[in-house]
């Protein structure tokens, strides 16, 4: 299941995915091929928990290592996410 998320979510994950993603995965989060965080598909997640637990968890033997981050900041990295390429929610 998707979540809506608030502007308070969005700009806390913003923060974040600028601290522990953004190196790897770019400002518009396409610098990994074949990834795109904006729009997805994604192969190993259906959902925002799926991709919450993989920003945890990484993935093994794949470039995307885990970050330690607790639950709630890796939904507000989804969140930013799921923002990407978006107007500014009101």
């Amino acid at each position: 299941q998707t979540h809506s998320y608030g502007q308070a979510e969005i700009e806390e994950g913003g923060r974040a995915y600028r601290t522990s993603c953004i190196g790897c995965h770019g400002g518009d989060g396409k610098s990994v091929n074949g990834v795109d965080l904006a729009r997805g598909p994604f192969k190993r997640a259906s959902n925002d928990e799926g991709l919450a637990q993989i920003i945890m968890n990484g993935i093994p033997n794949t470039g995307m290592p885990a970050s330690p981050v607790s639950l709630s900041r890796a939904h507000m990295i989804v969140a930013y996410m799921r923002s990407m390429g978006q107007a500014p929610v009101v």
